[in-house]
């Protein structure tokens, strides 16, 4: 008996030596597999897009668990591309309101171009309300067509107008291949020009405060995007009765100093303002995280697609 076990014991050893070996090749297979399916799976989320007539494309963005259909105009040079190849767009800020948004949340998208975030948000807060505010009239339409292919009515709204300081009308400059930057700012012709468009278009559109929002919101604002191409100061000069009426709000604006400074504000000002409304900002990063900045670190960053401001 002894010796027959001495016989079977190295055989045993062999066998689950090669089941080891094969549980390990077989996991190296499954690894890359995976990954082959992680790029298939990127690849498929852009170049979802038809042209659909009267300058508009159909385009498709791919989120964690569902996806959301966006008209955008076939001319567009600025936010367009990116969004038809790879069927994203400021995917750090999207995944932050995916981390944040819960069903029952108000949410106000301003400078909203197409509806994306609109959209986003509608989406999200399935029973609360969600308002979209553009100034431009066609990219307006835009956003309002994008709620509507997107089944959102009745819980999402498109406003054409532009946020500032006072209730009234306001006077922007349209950029024709890029609406996305539509602002106050007049851009010199030669830098237009050079990056080979039309003079931009000068119109007047009505304005609201921020303040002027609340009603239609019943009282409650939980998320806020501001991404008004350097008129952010504006934007926070009539916010003061929102922000006393939520003191839990998450407001991710837009920091582009350069911009701000081309609009004919003082950009230190600016973010003294800010802190004097009691708003301390927070880096967005990846798969919706946070970290910790402060405002020196602002003032030495020339650009952030998005920064968290809360209350403190």
């Amino acid at each position: 008996m002894k010796l027959s076990r001495l016989f079977r014991e190295p055989e045993q050893a062999d066998i689950l030596l090669d089941i080891k070996n094969s549980i390990q090749t077989l996991s190296e297979q499954v690894g890359a597999l995976q990954q082959k399916l992680a790029r298939i799976e990127t690849m498929e989320h852009g170049g979802r897009a038809t042209y659909v007539g009267n300058g508009r494309v159909l385009s498709k963005a791919t989120f964690q668990d569902f996806s959301l259909s966006y008209l955008v105009p076939g001319n567009d040079r600025l936010i367009a591309p990116h969004l038809i190849t790879h069927g994203e767009h400021e995917p750090e800020i999207a995944e932050f309101f995916i981390s944040h948004v819960t069903k029952a949340d108000h949410c106000v998208d301003i400078g909203a171009n197409f509806g994306f975030f609109t959209a986003l948000m509608g989406r999200l807060a399935t029973e609360g309300r969600t308002i979209g505010v553009e100034p431009d009239p066609e990219t307006f339409a835009l956003m309002r067509d994008n709620i509507y292919i997107n089944f959102l009515e009745g819980r999402a709204e498109a406003i054409c107008g532009a946020i500032s300081n006072q209730d009234g009308s306001l006077t922007l400059h349209r950029r024709d291949t890029r609406p996305g930057n539509t602002s106050i700012i007049v851009e010199p012709l030669e830098k237009l020009e050079r990056m080979g468009e039309a003079p931009s278009v000068e119109f007047s559109v009505p304005s609201y405060r921020i303040d002027s929002l609340l009603e239609r919101m019943s009282g409650r604002i939980d998320h806020m995007k501001i991404d008004v191409e350097g008129a952010e100061p504006l934007a926070f000069a009539g916010i003061s009765e929102t922000l006393k009426a939520n003191p839990n709000i998450q407001i991710v604006m837009e920091w582009a100093p350069g911009q701000i400074r081309s609009a004919g504000f003082d950009v230190p000002e600016f973010t003294r303002e800010l802190q004097k409304l009691n708003l301390y900002p927070t880096g967005i990063a990846q798969h919706g995280a946070t970290w910790s900045l402060g405002y020196d670190y602002l003032l030495g960053t020339p650009y952030m697609s998005g920064v968290l401001l809360t209350l403190q």
